[in-house]
């Protein structure tokens, strides 16, 4: 989940062959309400390139819960200069939300600039 002072996206990376997400070869945007795979990032990472268009249209269950935790956690940081923070979590059988890391996302700004109108937008704004 990467938050924004404005909102939040998801992708979801997955095809891990170990337990780190490191090792991923699938990687989709996820809708933050409902959890719906619907765009593919093969452009995102080199290690996307070979993202299948099979995993559009799978739900991830939990992701608006995960959306609303990091952008609470966001809002409630003191620094008003982190824009960008890239959350990663994880959702576990039972349900339940798992953060273990958030990134100041500065490697991955450039290209969340894209992912959407309203991003690009909200980023363009502090360019004036």
């Amino acid at each position: 989940v990467s938050t924004q002072s404005t909102g939040g996206d998801v992708i979801v990376w997955s095809g891990s062959s170990t337990d780190s997400s490191h090792s991923a070869t699938q990687n989709y945007m996820v809708h933050p309400n409902t959890g719906e795979a619907c765009n593919y990032g093969r452009w995102y990472n080199p290690n996307f390139v070979g993202t299948s268009s099979e995993g559009l249209g799978v739900v991830y269950p939990g992701v608006k819960e995960a959306v609303q935790l990091a952008l609470s956690a966001h809002r409630d940081l003191p620094y008003d200069w982190l824009k960008v923070i890239g959350w990663d979590c994880m959702i576990t059988e039972d349900g339940s939300v798992v953060f273990f890391e958030g990134n100041l996302a500065a490697w991955r700004c450039p290209r969340r600039l894209f992912l959407t109108l309203p991003s690009f937008i909200f980023f363009a704004s502090y360019l004036a």
